[in-house]
């Protein structure tokens, strides 16, 4: 607890008990970015700009408070209104580390690998990373903000997903990117470095240009996040089941509908390629 950042879920209450660990909080009812996504195919820069920004700033947030992500993906990217242009993002399950051990997160990583920065794949948890990991994802996110599909997709033959991940083998086909900036590509490109050490910091991610020379865009991120006039929200409750040692189940998703659907690029718009060529 303690966070207080318009970008990040408040977390109000937790309660420990036996079985499960409570959550209370803040009540939003956007929905995800993941569906908004899938329900407009993809966005213009515009767009996209604007929700990466709000994202870039609660990660830095964490960031600045000693906190990695580690799970960065549309699917915890909460939205507060149903007009994307207006909408304050919250970025919810962070730091669910501080309730289950290691070994148990690395296992609701394998699902949907996805996101994942190449480090946390290739060590398979065993080694320590650094919160670069967060900057891979949010790279992986904005890609998919601007063009509506995966950068990596298992349908590529011959080449595993994780493999594709750890060797950074992701391309902007023109077909898809022609329309999007050279600005845009050159910061997902910083941000989905193989090498951790070469890869952008979040403070640099601020200040590419493809973020600090759009002045309107800055403008309005930050009267979307600090409103002359604060609405509070009444909190809601979500719990998070403690896996045993040998289980594979995910953890329940807090403040999101239950699903049994597992996310995959077949989720993304049907008109976008599951495969891009090398």
């Amino acid at each position: 607890g303690g966070l207080d950042h318009p970008c990040i879920i408040r977390v109000y209450d937790v309660y420990d008990t036996s079985d499960a660990v409570y959550i209370v909080l803040e009540l939003v009812e956007g929905g995800e970015l993941f569906d908004r996504i899938v329900a407009n195919g993809q966005f213009d820069e515009i767009t996209s700009k604007f929700l990466f920004r709000q994202m870039c700033l609660g990660v830095k947030y964490l960031h600045d408070h000693s906190i990695t992500h580690r799970d960065l993906k549309p699917e915890n990217v909460l939205l507060t209104s149903p007009d994307t242009n207006e909408t304050l993002i919250k970025i919810t399950d962070f730091g669910l580390s501080r309730f289950i051990n290691e070994t148990t997160l690395m296992k609701t990583f394998c699902g949907t690998p996805n996101y994942l920065a190449p480090e946390v794949l290739s060590t398979r948890g065993e080694a320590s990373y650094t919160n670069k990991v967060d900057i891979w994802s949010l790279g992986v996110i904005l890609y998919i903000c601007l063009v509506g599909y995966p950068p990596f997709s298992e349908s590529i033959s011959g080449t595993p997903l994780n493999d594709q991940i750890i060797k950074g083998l992701y391309t902007f086909p023109d077909e898809f990117w022609s329309e999007v900036s050279e600005s845009a590509k050159d910061l997902i490109r910083k941000m989905m470095c193989v090498d951790p050490t070469k890869r952008l910091t979040i403070n640099d991610v601020l200040e590419h240009p493809w973020l600090v020379d759009d002045h309107d865009n800055t403008t309005r991120v930050d009267k979307i996040m600090h409103p002359s006039k604060v609405i509070s929200t009444p909190p809601t409750i979500t719990s998070v089941k403690r896996p045993a040692c040998d289980d594979d189940t995910p953890l329940s998703e807090p403040c999101t509908k239950p699903t049994d659907e597992k996310p995959t690029e077949s989720n993304y718009s049907s008109g976008r390629p599951k495969r891009v060529k090398h």
